[in-house]
């Protein structure tokens, strides 16, 4: 008789063979069986909790399924991979961050799971699935929505959590941890920003507005909000210029762009 660690193994393998044979699909098993037990998570104890983070990891993850005398891995062909890698592109990109959202959330969860297990726990989880290279993709098609009122801008999560999930599906190599203090937040941002990053960094700050609004402010701490970012945005240019009028770009990203953009328009100005 397998053990419980090879049952699963067994299961997740067996799962992705009923989706190449459309028995379901991805979309309704996250619907109706991963979503479900995300929203009451905080129900369930060990071993419950790992089983079905195991079957997380599973599904959107490339996951390495380790010979054992109970699991004979050939009993998968690679066509039932492509087809769930297939499914996983077609995935509805909210119901997906929906996932997502609830698994940051519960990782705030106090669950006793094992050390040996760490790798199931919500966040672990969490940073694995962001880490696929699909996931930026399928996310990021909707950015817009991505951070509204029922997502990352959701007051179920807290707005360092939001901003960290954000981060993960920007940045998933990143190990770098999003700072708590929004003008720090945005320092960072535009510090860093450079053709590759500025749609993320457009969506971080964007993020820091639409909680702002929605969360029942009144005008003046709306003001507040704006009159922060702007002096954010106004203080972190002023010293990157300084910085650069010092010749101290100490290899910037941004200062170098900032020094290059400059010696363009010198450069343009003097011909005219």
């Amino acid at each position: 008789m397998p053990d419980g660690t090879d049952w699963w193994r067994m299961l997740s393998l067996f799962v992705i063979q009923l989706l190449r044979y459309q028995c379901f699909s991805l979309w309704w098993l996250i619907y109706y069986v991963i979503l479900p037990y995300l929203y009451k998570y905080s129900e369930y104890k060990w071993p419950t909790n790992c089983h079905v983070a195991y079957l997380m990891l599973a599904l959107f993850t490339q996951i390495e399924y380790p010979e054992t005398e109970h699991v004979d891995d050939s009993i998968i062909s690679h066509s039932a991979f492509r087809h769930l890698d297939a499914d996983r592109r077609a995935l509805k990109p909210l119901r997906f961050a929906t996932m997502l959202k609830l698994l940051i959330r519960n990782s705030t969860v106090d669950q006793d799971i094992p050390p040996s297990h760490k790798h199931l726990r919500p966040m672990s989880v969490l940073k694995r699935i962001c880490s696929q290279t699909w996931v930026p993709e399928l996310c990021l098609s909707t950015p817009e929505k991505l951070v509204s009122i029922n997502y990352l801008a959701d007051k179920e999560i807290t707005p360092h959590n939001a901003q960290l999930l954000l981060h993960l599906i920007c940045n998933p190599q990143s190990t770098e941890v999003p700072s708590t203090d929004p003008t720090e937040l945005i320092g960072n941002i535009i510090k860093n920003m450079d053709m590759w990053t500025m749609r993320s960094a457009h969506l971080k700050v964007r993020l820091i507005r639409v909680r702002s609004k929605e969360n029942n402010e009144g005008e003046e701490e709306e003001a507040a909000t704006l009159k922060l970012i702007t002096d954010a945005v106004v203080s972190t240019l002023g010293h990157l210029l300084t910085e650069i009028a010092r010749g101290g770009c100490k290899n910037s990203t941004s200062g170098c762009c900032l020094h290059s953009s400059t010696s363009f328009m010198i450069k343009s100005r003097s011909t005219l």
